[in-house]
């Protein structure tokens, strides 16, 4: 009987974790990215941004291989906080897109050549040339082919010069976290600590039986 208490508490924590690390990961709109003193387009500045700030997240997708995302704050804002980007992304060859890296990016490429497209720009500021690559790191369709989910982290060269750069991450309804970020739990963290609580429980337990027949000798 006292191993299915045990049995029965163990499922009741496992229950919990899996509970719990479904609630952590929860779908967000991100747009966070840092720049160098020399970028034409950052200016040096650092921005992260969410609906929660007022900044409406749309989007545009041509046959799953040309993204376009257009990040914007609302006309409320007053003029030095109304902020607006656009990222826009090229599979080569015109492929759709996959998980995965994808380098030496380009602002002009031709979905016909192997190379990468990438521009983002904003606060009427853009580059006449691009360089650099960006990750996707989560991406998914739905049955007509509209996206539905993207974790994207960039870096790109203004002018293809490496000290004009601008290094960020998109999160288009995605449950990615940011990178380095310390806001989503950790459900394997909160396992062991779970597990090790159970073996605290399980401890208790057999103290209490082995007192209770010294007691009863």
């Amino acid at each position: 009987m006292r191993f299915l208490g045990i049995l029965g508490v163990t499922k009741l924590i496992a229950l919990f974790v899996v509970v719990l690390g479904a609630s952590s990961a929860q779908a967000a709109f991100i747009l966070k990215f840092d720049s160098s003193p020399t970028s034409w387009v950052g200016q040096g500045q650092s921005f992260s941004v969410t609906p929660k700030d007022g900044y409406t997240f749309t989007h545009q997708n041509y046959k799953g291989y040309l993204l376009s995302f257009l990040v914007y704050s609302s006309a409320n804002h007053p003029s030095p906080d109304h902020h607006h980007w656009t990222l826009r992304l090229g599979s080569p060859t015109g492929t759709p897109f996959t998980a995965g890296l994808y380098a030496n990016a380009a602002r002009h490429a031709s979905v016909s050549t192997l190379t990468p497209g990438m521009d983002f720009y904003g606060d009427h500021r853009g580059n006449n040339q691009t360089g650099g690559f960006f990750n996707i790191i989560d991406i998914g369709f739905n049955n007509s082919g509209v996206l539905t989910t993207l974790a994207a982290d960039f870096t790109q060269y203004g002018e293809r010069q490496v000290d004009r750069w601008v290094k960020g991450s998109l999160r288009y309804n995605s449950s990615v976290p940011l990178a380095g970020s310390t806001d989503v739990a950790e459900p394997y963290s909160l396992a062991f600590i779970l597990l090790g609580c159970l073996g605290l429980y399980v401890v208790q337990r057999q103290r209490r039986v082995v007192n209770k027949s010294l007691f009863s000798a």
